[in-house]
């Protein structure tokens, strides 16, 4: 697949356990890599079935090999002894965006949801899956993908149900203390709009940032936030002041 094709790309199929990602990224940043043992048994013990064991298992896989080389630098920011200490809404921060960044249509999802929480609190799914079907189309693929995201989204305290099928309730904004991750979220604005800046007073504005509260300080350099040319768009994008965690 060409890579300008992976903006509209779904790649998941299978719903896997928030926990479970937790558990292996905690696994990944003392050691360095994806424990095998681990996410054979957390599969086994939070699926049945073994066609849907392996997918979970593929999609996993996807995210460590695709994000591997964003792993790792957050990895040497945010040092093996301090991943614990995060708060569980900075970790489900990290795993919303490593989603983001290897199955889009997270990102597509909440760029449609946020609108609508912006003016009433309920959304409808329906409404949802009428929007994404227009950029996606409405095949099996689609649907088996939305009937992973939604439980995911709510595991992640993005969502939760309301009072009558079909309708969803957004939930207070993941709050983000540590500086890197807050870029981290920042990145996948930038990467996933294919741009290489945003301004400090637009990163309010874009619809992917209402389900995140954080604060950065602003730039002197007219308030803009950059990805380094020479990373290509592989790393984040400013250095921070030795008080940031795990620095």
């Amino acid at each position: 697949m060409h890579p300008i094709d992976r903006k509209y790309y779904i790649g998941i199929n299978q719903k896997v356990n928030i926990q479970l990602l937790e558990d292996l990224l905690f696994s990944y940043w003392q050691n360095g890599e994806l424990n095998k043992e681990e996410l054979a048994f957390g599969l086994q013990r939070s699926i049945n079935g073994i066609n849907r064991r392996i997918k979970a298992q593929q999609t996993i896989q996807q995210i460590f090999k695709r994000q591997q080389y964003l792993l790792n630098f957050l990895r040497k920011k945010i040092r093996p002894q301090y991943f614990d200490y995060l708060a569980v809404s900075e970790k489900h921060a990290i795993i919303l965006a490593l989603l983001a960044l290897t199955y889009p249509i997270f990102y597509h999802t909440l760029c449609i949801l946020a609108p609508v929480f912006k003016i009433q609190p309920i959304v409808r799914r329906a409404l949802v899956v009428d929007r994404l079907s227009a950029l996606y189309g409405s095949n099996s693929t689609f649907f088996n993908a939305l009937a992973a995201i939604f439980p995911m989204l709510q595991e992640l305290g993005i969502l939760q149900k309301g009072n009558k099928p079909g309708l969803y309730q957004s939930c207070p904004p993941l709050f983000i203390k540590n500086p890197y991750i807050a870029q981290l979220i920042i990145y996948v604005e930038l990467k996933l709009c294919e741009t290489s800046s945003i301004t400090y007073e637009d990163i309010r504005k874009k619809y992917w940032f209402y389900f995140f509260d954080f604060s950065l300080p602003q730039r002197s350099d007219v308030g803009l936030y950059t990805i380094q040319p020479c990373l290509s768009a592989q790393l984040l994008f400013r250095p921070l002041p030795p008080s940031a965690i795990g620095s």
